[in-house]
């Protein structure tokens, strides 16, 4: 066989029928398939005879294609073939036989659904719960769909089930109100992921605010992370509040404080931009503060105009600063002390994070793209590059934040860094212990954790009664590096 489609071959011609029909009689499959599709958007009515015999081929997607275009042929009724098709395995072609034998009954098709939705075996009650899904008008979703249909559906959580309360979440989006607000929370706790994500995408059609924090809570499911997100990101600007309260009050998991920025930027609204400069001015945590940071940069990247407060973002980008001053003096402190690489490592890695926070923020100052471009090039291993970088940011700096900048991009000494941390933020660590006390009292687990195991024997007092209080640290990973080292210590 061939590219037939791509020749605009008609599919009604003479030849061409007989080419087709002796096809679909062979016992190729994948031509079988390849044809059924060549007939897909023509009058199908010169294959019945074939299409009819399909109905029994072995493969059930072949059945299913070949009963959705004998759907399409007129005055043609195959119910008693397409009854047989109802004790199928496969759901969808259940589904699409229950909706045959309503289109061609002479009996009422509502009559005919209601019959298969109290019908004892489940698999028929799915099919037409689907195919009213699919197929229903909405006032016949609303209708026919009744709490003790969707009761009984949710409560079997057999796999065989997971279509029917799939498509039952489907249906409730056409619900507002009580059913929706009594059983979508219901089903975004099921076990089947797909049943989940039907859920949440109902929860994000109706947009009722008592969703928000379940779906919020979704954030952190892999299976419907984006399908959540995607529904949050679509509530309407006079619910941005309730984002900033549930993030204020709320005890999530670090994948969720990653993820309400991001869904933040995603709505598109100025109060949105506000809001998450006003949450990065009352956060400490640097790893939330990075993920605020990234969601402004999102919506600065997208070229849209928002404004953004060039005084509060300054004040944030000080912040950042301040804390990059203060590693990179720890870092010369803790140079000479043993046991020391693994924190030493960690804080270069938590520096190429400040540094990247830190252009970002002046991307909402100055042009985004010329703040990514210095970026990159200050990476680069060309001279060149540094060089022209340099020279963007000595030109376009104001005068207040050159002196902040500027030490750190083209230090001239580590004396000038310490000067100058000394200088704008009043930062003078001058002992490495001066250094490992302000990381472990700082916000910073993983820096915590790393000055923590470089502790040992030789190490002051002050320190190791730093490490007995880490024992009953929030972090896991703090508590078990300090119950670690001290049972080293002793």
């Amino acid at each position: 066989y061939f590219e037939m489609d791509s020749l605009g071959v008609d599919m009604n011609e003479t030849k061409t029928v007989e080419m087709v029909c002796g096809v679909l009689s062979e016992d190729d499959s994948r031509k079988i398939h390849y044809a059924l599709k060549l007939i897909e958007g023509h009058d199908p009515t010169p294959y019945q005879k074939e299409l009819r015999n399909l109905l029994n081929h072995s493969s059930s997607q072949i059945r299913l294609q070949a009963l959705r275009l004998l759907k399409s042929i007129p005055n043609k009724d195959y119910t008693e073939d397409v009854k047989k098709l109802l004790k199928e395995k496969d759901t969808e072609l259940r589904l699409e036989s229950i909706h045959y034998i309503c289109e061609h009954s002479d009996e009422d098709p509502e009559k005919i659904l209601t019959r298969y939705l109290h019908d004892n075996d489940y698999k028929l009650k799915a099919a037409a719960i689907g195919c009213i899904s699919k197929y229903g008008s909405e006032m016949e979703k609303e209708m026919m769909i009744t709490a003790d249909i969707v009761e009984s559906v949710i409560s079997n959580k057999e796999k065989n089930m997971n279509l029917a309360r799939a498509q039952i979440a489907q249906v409730l989006r056409y619900h507002p109100g009580e059913k929706s607000n009594r059983y979508l929370p219901v089903l975004i706790n099921d076990p089947s992921p797909a049943v989940r994500r039907e859920a949440v995408k109902s929860m994000g059609e109706l947009k009722d605010s008592s969703f928000i924090p379940l779906l919020i809570q979704r954030l952190d499911d892999e299976d419907i992370s984006y399908s959540a997100r995607k529904a949050l990101s679509g509530y309407p600007e006079n619910m941005i509040d309730l984002f900033k309260t549930y993030y204020n009050s709320g005890d999530y998991s670090e994948v969720i404080y990653r993820q309400i920025p991001l869904v933040l930027a995603d709505m598109n609204h100025q109060k949105a931009a506000e809001h998450l400069l006003d949450m990065l001015g009352k956060e400490s945590d640097e790893k939330k503060r990075r993920h605020l940071i990234k969601g402004l940069n999102k919506m600065r990247s997208r070229g849209k105009d928002f404004k953004f407060n060039n005084e509060i973002v300054k004040k944030e980008l000080k912040c950042e600063l301040k804390y990059y001053y203060q590693l990179d003096i720890s870092t010369q402190l803790l140079s000479n002390r043993n046991h020391m690489d693994l924190l030493l490592k960690a804080i270069k890695e938590e520096k190429e994070r400040l540094l990247e926070n830190i252009f970002r923020l002046m991307g909402l100052i100055y042009n985004h793209k010329d703040m990514y471009g210095v970026y990159l090039g200050l990476q680069s291993l060309s001279e060149k590059n540094r060089s022209e970088g340099l020279e963007l940011m000595d030109n376009t700096l104001d005068i207040e934040l050159y002196d902040y900048v500027m030490p750190i991009l083209d230090p001239s000494s580590k004396e000038q860094i310490v000067q100058t941390a000394k200088d704008l933020f009043n930062i003078s660590l001058k002992h490495s212990d001066e250094a490992l006390i302000r990381i472990m009292n700082g916000n910073d687990w993983w820096l915590h954790a790393c000055a923590i195991y470089g502790i040992n024997k030789q190490s002051s007092d002050q320190l190791i009664e730093l490490v007995k209080k880490s024992i009953l640290h929030d972090n896991h990973v703090v508590r078990e590096t300090a119950m670690l080292t001290l049972k080293n210590l002793n």
